[in-house]
């Protein structure tokens, strides 16, 4: 079954942007701010859905407490 054209192009939205996330955290690995042994593309992946999902609620809910909320977690998962 072929796909509508809304889901090809969402599917390269996502593509496009999970890429440049990945790039930026490679250039990371490079400048030495990321440990040159993470495995960088589960972050990209887990990143950019985080981006679509703060998307998705800012369109749906327009809440912007729980959208800080994620970002906020998003970004303590970082650390560990």
């Amino acid at each position: 079954m072929e796909r509508s054209i809304p889901t090809k192009i969402c599917r390269a939205l996502r593509v496009v942007s999970e890429a440049a996330i990945y790039e930026r955290l490679r250039k990371g690995q490079q400048d030495g701010e990321i440990a040159a042994d993470i495995d960088i593309r589960p972050l990209a992946q887990f990143y950019n859905g985080v981006s679509q999902g703060i998307a998705v609620l800012a369109k749906a809910q327009n809440d912007p407490i729980a959208i800080s909320n994620i970002a906020k977690t998003a970004m303590e998962a970082w650390r560990e």
